[in-house]
């Protein structure tokens, strides 16, 4: 996600703004830029609330693939878009304390 933010934004310089806090038993992930904002269809895909179909199914692999990892881990996706003044993608994710031998 933090590659596209910087490769898919026609805004220069690209900023993006990476942050995380834990609470209530989530790690929220907070990816805020300064591009055009994601088209529909691919916050649709982020979601989870898109078919996939032969004519509707995003730019890339790269979305779904974030949307399949998010949701096979139990997390959520949340998009906020304001079309030209960039998106803020926010990602929650059950917290799971490391145990010693998942270190192993």
């Amino acid at each position: 996600m933090l590659l596209n933010a910087i490769v898919h934004t026609d805004t220069q310089p690209a900023r993006v703004q990476i942050t995380s806090e834990v609470h209530n038993g989530f790690v929220e992930i907070s990816l805020a830029d300064n591009g055009p904002g994601l088209p529909a269809e691919e916050i649709a895909i982020l979601l989870g609330t898109q078919d996939v179909e032969p004519l509707k199914h995003g730019k890339g692999l790269g979305l779904w693939l974030v949307y399949l990892i998010v949701f096979l881990s139990g997390g959520m996706i949340n998009v906020e878009d304001a079309e030209g003044q960039g998106t803020v993608i926010c990602i929650k994710l059950p917290r799971v304390e490391a145990s010693s031998s998942a270190l192993d």
